[in-house]
């Protein structure tokens, strides 16, 4: 959790990438919504192997982060969420087959960076033939709300499952 609220303040100039839609203005707002920088991309290499353009099996890079919400009572104390990712993974030269596990991770921040909740997805991104695919990703969010509190006094994070090794090349990457 620390290494996460680490990487949330460390945004490097992402910010925001999105806001809310859908909503009447007298129903609230929505949580603000980002895509963490550290983990807004993933570079999968094959297994073993060194860290060199012709060993990667894909790519994928979130591109588009939105989302859209309604408040479910009268006293604006339960919020519902549709977060929409958008990626675009793409094959590499050491890849074999059409098929690639993405996994990817949506979670839930009070202001002060807090993690909440954090829900992983596994993403199965099939090129059929293709070079790269992009691929628009929904998930569910709930939100229990405090009396008189908005969407606003959440964060919701979007970003790619990394092991260490993934972690460290896209910190190395952003460096240069």
């Amino acid at each position: 959790m620390k290494r996460f609220r680490m990487a949330a303040l460390g945004l490097l100039g992402l910010g925001l990438l999105a806001g809310c839609g859908g909503i009447p203005k007298d129903r609230g707002i929505c949580p603000r919504v980002a895509i963490l920088a550290d983990a807004g991309k993933i570079t999968k290499f094959r297994a073993g192997a060194p860290e060199t353009p012709e060993n990667v099996e894909f790519t994928a890079q979130m591109r588009n982060i939105r989302i859209t919400c309604k408040y479910n009572d009268q006293l604006n104390t339960e919020l519902e969420g549709d977060v929409y990712v958008t990626m675009v993974v793409e094959k590499g030269p050491a890849m074999s087959g059409d098929v690639a596990e993405v996994p990817y991770f949506i979670s839930v921040t009070d202001r002060r960076g807090t993690v909440l909740t954090k829900r992983e997805f596994p993403l199965r991104v099939s090129f059929s033939g293709n070079r790269a695919v992009e691929h628009t990703e929904r998930s569910w969010q709930y939100y229990r709300l405090r009396r008189g509190y908005s969407g606003l006094e959440y964060e919701t994070w979007a970003g790619f499952q990394l092991d260490d090794r993934q972690l460290e090349y896209n910190r190395r990457a952003a460096a240069r």
